[in-house]
């Protein structure tokens, strides 16, 4: 866990607007991944 956030922080440190990139692209993904498991979860109850 700790050569996690190392890396993290050498990162954002390293090219912050490429690691704001990332962090958004991650972010698109979960909610993505989200709304398709909410209309998963509706279509199963609607039918």
């Amino acid at each position: 866990m700790v050569i996690l956030v190392v890396f993290l922080i050498y990162a954002v440190v390293n090219d912050p607007r490429q690691s704001g990139n990332f962090v958004g692209d991650i972010w698109d993904w979960v909610t993505s991944a989200a709304d398709s498991i909410g209309t998963f979860f509706d279509t199963m109850l609607s039918s």
